[in-house]
């Protein structure tokens, strides 16, 4: 949790000043370009959630912060700073994910708790840039779908936004479903997993670790 709440504090942080260099100055208003997790802290998504799947002994751990408001119409270039804002919450955590295990060098055979932090925050944040790349507005991947995409297209793709935290849900819910029949599927799972191995291997690869 201490891991997931700094990945989740650097997030939003990251999207605030990125949003702030291109010229919206709303998170500066609202007092969010700052590294303090209790500005940001959303109670269903920052804890209830990520305790759920830890109960539930989930393969993965997700969460969201509390929404930070970015007037898009303020971005100059806009769609530079569009596309710079969705694309900074992610390679924050890619970032932080290689920050990590840079310090697990200092002493990497050390059974410590700060180790298995580290180890926890290379993990997580990994999961939480995948997370955030799946297509699904208003989720970075899908607002950087909807970006690139035609302005009419664009306004029919974004209509499913209402409906992604009922997606996820259900995503999460399923295999415990599925369990009951004898079925051991984990779609979300199943969906992440190729593209956090190749991240992960290319984070090891770019802090040191050779394959």
């Amino acid at each position: 949790l201490l891991a997931l709440i700094c990945a989740i504090t650097t997030h939003e942080a990251a999207r605030g000043m990125v949003a702030n260099w291109f010229g919206d100055k709303t998170a500066r208003i609202e007092k969010r370009l700052t590294f303090n997790p209790w500005v940001h802290i959303d109670p269903l998504g920052t804890v209830l959630l990520p305790a759920i799947l830890l109960m539930a002994q989930s393969p993965f751990i997700i969460g969201w912060p509390r929404p930070l408001h970015v007037n898009f119409s303020e971005l100059r270039p806009h769609k530079l700073g569009s596309i710079m804002v969705y694309l900074s919450g992610p390679m924050a955590h890619i970032v932080l994910a290689w920050f990590s295990v840079l310090l697990l060098h200092l002493n990497p055979t050390a059974h410590t708790l700060g180790n298995e932090i580290l180890a926890k925050s290379f993990q997580v944040n990994l999961m939480l840039a995948v997370f955030n790349l799946l297509p699904l507005p208003p989720l970075d991947g899908g607002r950087l779908i909807a970006a690139f995409l035609p302005s009419t297209w664009a306004e029919s793709f974004l209509k499913i936004e209402p409906y992604t935290p009922m997606i996820i849900l259900l995503l999460i819910l399923l295999p415990g479903a599925l369990a009951t029949l004898g079925i051991h599927f984990h779609p979300l799972f199943a969906i992440m997993m190729p593209m956090l191995v190749v991240l992960q291997k290319f984070v090891l690869f770019l802090s040191g670790h050779i394959y």
